[in-house]
């Protein structure tokens, strides 16, 4: 049976919001992405770039903007 698996970035300022995580069952794409979403908790003036991935079906890109971030890219691949 085949997988589909989402990676997107979302970018935004401010404190990263960790809910998204679960509402969208998504996860950091790597461990640099790990990481920048705890910078966001220190008073950064330029928005951070965060890529995430995700086996749910699509991504609520009108949520996250709800908190302050925007998806600026979505991929979706079948495996």
């Amino acid at each position: 049976m085949a997988t589909q698996v989402t990676r997107f970035t979302v970018k935004g300022l401010g404190a990263f919001p960790l809910d998204m995580l679960r509402y969208d069952a998504a996860f950091p794409a790597t461990e640099i992405d790990a990481g920048k979403m705890h910078l966001t908790f220190r008073n950064f003036r330029e928005p951070i770039e965060v890529t995430l991935m995700t086996n749910s079906i699509g991504v609520t890109t009108a949520r996250w903007e709800s908190f302050g971030w925007k998806v600026i890219s979505q991929e979706t691949r079948t495996y």
